[in-house]
């Protein structure tokens, strides 16, 4: 308010032109130019924000949404892929010792085919003595000879 009042008391004083007053060059050109460019940058800077911030905001939003929901299903895919080892390993651990029950049970057929047959052998044999007669079987050939 002060500044107007010494402007309008220096154009009336000096008798000047207030036109060639307020269009007058004030200070160094490149100072001028320097301020423009400045001027110029900030009302970019201004506009950017004014306008194009906030879409930049909520495509930030929705990219970090973005980030999180697939840090999830990573955690999900390694607590997948974890329970998957353990049930091969647990499925492994089953298919061994399925084959050692299976082991177990060709041993013990194996040892009952024995029994089996050297029971046969028995019964034979006490068939044979109560018929009187002997029995061989050569071991080259598998003939049984029998004596009486």
């Amino acid at each position: 308010m002060i500044l107007i009042k010494i402007l309008t008391l220096n154009i009336r004083r000096y008798k000047a032109d207030w036109h060639k007053l307020v269009n007058a060059p004030q200070g160094n050109q490149a100072e001028i130019a320097k301020a423009q460019r400045m001027l110029d940058e900030y009302e970019r800077f201004l506009f950017l924000t004014t306008f194009q911030v906030p879409d930049l905001t909520s495509s930030l939003f929705r990219v970090q949404a973005a980030f999180e929901q697939a840090q999830q299903r990573e955690d999900e895919a390694r607590k997948d892929e974890a329970d998957s080892k353990k049930a091969a390993a647990e499925a492994a651990r089953a298919a061994e010792d399925a084959r050692a029950a299976q082991r177990e049970l060709e041993a013990a057929l194996a040892v009952l085919k024995v029994f089996s047959n050297l029971l046969k052998s028995l019964n034979n044999y006490s068939n044979s003595i109560q018929l009187g007669t002997r029995r061989c079987v050569c071991t080259k050939d598998r003939r049984t000879y029998s004596k009486n």
